[in-house]
Formats: C-alpha cells, sequence, structure tokens
C-alpha cells in the first residue's frame, strides 16, 4: 500500500542527482520508495484517530488514494528525501524540506482534531 508512487514523486524533483544513470536511477528510486513507506506511516498514525487505514483500500494502483492524501505523501517524501540525501552530516539542514514537513503535519493535525476532512476523488468524505 502506497498514497504516492515513486515514479510521480520522482517528478516533483526534477535534476534529483543520483538519476542520471541506470544505478543511479535504481537507488534514487530505491531511497524514494523506503520514505514513502516512512512517510505514509505517518500519515496512517494521524489519520487513523478518524478514518479506517488505508484510507478506502487505497494504493498507487487505484483512483481511491485521495488527493490530498496523495499530496500530502508527497510533502513528506519529498521531506524525507531531502533530508536523508542533503543533511547526511547531521549538522547541515534544509530549511525547504522542514517547511514542507511542518505544512504536511500541521495538515494532518487538523484532520485528526477534524477541523479538516479527508474527501475522495469524487469529493465525498
Amino acid at each position: 500500500m502506497a498514497y504516492s508512487g515513486v515514479t510521480a514523486t520522482l517528478v516533483l524533483i526534477p535534476g534529483f542527482p543520483q538519476t542520471t544513470t541506470t544505478n543511479g536511477y535504481t537507488n534514487a528510486t530505491t531511497m524514494l520508495a523506503d520514505q514513502v513507506v516512512r512517510a505514509d506511516a505517518v500519515i496512517d498514525g494521524y489519520l487513523s484517530r478518524r478514518y479506517t487505514i488505508p484510507i478506502n483500500g487505497a494504493d498507487t494502483h487505484t483512483a481511491a488514494v485521495p488527493p490530498l492524501v496523495r499530496t500530502l505523501s508527497q510533502e513528506l517524501t519529498l521531506a524525507y528525501t531531502y533530508r536523508s540525501y542533503y543533511t547526511r552530516d547531521n549538522v547541515a539542514t534544509s530549511e525547504y524540506a522542514d517547511q514542507r514537513e511542518k505544512w504536511a503535519l500541521e495538515m494532518l493535525e487538523k484532520i485528526a482534531d477534524a477541523e479538516m476532512d479527508v474527501a475522495d476523488t469524487a469529493g465525498s468524505v
């Protein structure tokens, strides 16, 4: 189960350094796949307060992934990927990654607190 796909997420980070060779592409997509799992686990943790997980039995092979959930998965995946790739020395930080993660977690908190709902692709809650 995954709310966002590796290929669709990779498109959001053009010029990602590891994607210019076959081995580099394989390494990049493997790292992204790991981060998708991590992001989706965080999402499930928040959404399980109000919804049955996975949402509508959603995965990347169905149209059942609500657009907001897909966006949140991609945002967290990107944040975790940037942090894993660019801040390996545990000293450097990525304001870009931190902002993406903060936004996604704030949205998830609003959903968990019932200040916001998740609508499916047909617009139903």
